[in-house]
Order: structure tokens, then C-alpha cells, then sequence
């Protein structure tokens, strides 16, 4: 099983030099498509070992000390990806008790 520092910081790349008489070997460069694809698989397993974190130091949320601001599970990959469910959410429509629909979050401005 790969640690969690070669989780975060992906695969050690090998330091070999090419003889002199040839020149290396061209490195096709990856395609924008996968280097967001390797982004995410980064940001899904920091996400997975945070949480795996938080898991564990639970069993201390009552002592004294314990930061509950910082212990906090993770459920987005990004700041963007949250923003964009909020925002999502916020225009959600609403059904009342009295069956009255309505866009928004804010229950004082239901009828």
C-alpha cells in the first residue's frame, strides 16, 4: 500500500542521464484532459486521508483542547466545487407545508 506522502505527492520520477552521444528520449507531455483527471485523483485521496484523520482523532471531540474548526470531514475536492453546490442549493426549489413553491433558502419569505 502507497504512503500517504507518495499519495500526495505522486510517483518519485527516476533521475537517470542519457549517454552523451544521444539525446534523450522526447517525454510526450500529458494532455490537459488527464492532467486534470491526475489533479483530481490527487485531491480525492488527499480528501480520503483527511478524513480517514478525522475519523480517528474523534474519540478526543470532548477533551479540552480539541478544535473542532479544524477536525471537520471534507466532502468537497475544492473551494470552487463547494461554492457551486451552495449556489446550486440556494436556487433549489422549496416546497412549504402548505404547498407553496418557492426559490431560495430563506423561510421568512415563505407565505
Amino acid at each position: 500500500m502507497p504512503s500517504i506522502e507518495s499519495e500526495i505527492r505522486g510517483p518519485k520520477r527516476p533521475h537517470v542521464r542519457a549517454p552523451s552521444a544521444r539525446p534523450p528520449t522526447p517525454v510526450r507531455a500529458p494532455t490537459e484532459s488527464e492532467r486534470i483527471a491526475r489533479e483530481k485523483q490527487r485531491l480525492t485521496m488527499i480528501r480520503k486521508h483527511w478524513n480517514q484523520l478525522c475519523g480517528i482523532v474523534h474519540i478526543w471531540h470532548g477533551s479540552e483542547g480539541y478544535d473542532r474548526d479544524r477536525w471537520r470531514r471534507v466532502s468537497f475536492l475544492d473551494a470552487a466545487a463547494e461554492a457551486g453546490y451552495h449556489r446550486a442549493r440556494g436556487r433549489a426549489v422549496v416546497v412549504t407545508v402548505t404547498g407553496h413553491s418557492q426559490s431560495g433558502t430563506s423561510p421568512s419569505a415563505w407565505p
